[in-house]
């Protein structure tokens, strides 16, 4: 019997037919953008936890990362870096000159963040393109912590005058305590001198920051 172009059956038949392979040809696209849109998902996750020249980091903060992994002898990817942001620092010691150094007052672009291993935790500072790069080792940063505590100044308004690291000549710091006896042995630290409201203060510490004695105060 010969089939009706024009009759109702055929023209349903084959808008079946051709639907069918409508469906047939998006599933298989589907199933081959699976894979790509995969590959993007993952790709994006891994370069939120890795630091390196192609996730974005600025080079200075790589360039702290590395200075802190040299000065422990481990690899760069010990170093978690916690945050940084960009800060444009008052003078060319970043706002942290070392005992003697005279800073000279200019506007240096850069960075200020945080830092840590294992064992130790920073602040760092940076230019902006990581040639200068200083770290603040922790017993500094909790004399800091101390002044701000017991001036009522924030952290941020506290300005380092200069520290250097010492070997003290006894476990009082070479300090005078009353009812504390002495023992002489060499004991690793830092001289710390910073300004709160114009105010000079002086502390001793030993190097991890677990002793903190402010010396000279107004």
């Amino acid at each position: 019997m010969p089939i009706d172009p024009q009759s109702t059956n055929f023209r349903y038949t084959l808008t079946m037919i051709l639907i069918s392979k409508k469906m047939q040809l998006l599933i298989i696209i589907g199933l081959l953008l699976i894979p790509s849109a995969c590959a993007g998902s993952n790709a994006d996750q891994g370069a939120t936890d890795d630091l390196g020249p192609s996730s974005g980091v600025p080079a200075a903060i790589l360039a702290a990362q590395r200075l802190i992994a040299e000065k422990h002898s481990i690899p760069d990817k010990e170093v978690q870096v916690s945050e940084y942001q960009a800060y444009n620092w008052s003078n060319d010691c970043l706002e942290f000159p070392v005992v003697g150094e005279e800073c000279i007052a200019e506007s240096i672009p850069g960075y200020v963040g945080r830092a840590n291993t294992q064992e130790s935790q920073y602040e760092f500072r940076t230019d902006a393109t990581g040639e200068q790069v200083r770290l603040i080792p922790t017993a500094v940063d909790l004399a800091r912590q101390n002044l701000a505590q017991l001036t009522g100044i924030s952290q941020d308004k506290i300005q380092f005058v200069g520290f250097e690291a010492v070997d003290w000549a006894d476990n009082c710091l070479e300090t005078t305590r009353e009812g504390v006896t002495c023992s002489t042995e060499i004991t690793p630290g830092y001289f710390i001198s910073m300004k709160a409201s114009e105010q000079l203060y002086e502390y001793h510490t030993d190097q991890t920051g677990s002793v903190i004695l402010l010396v000279n105060s107004p």
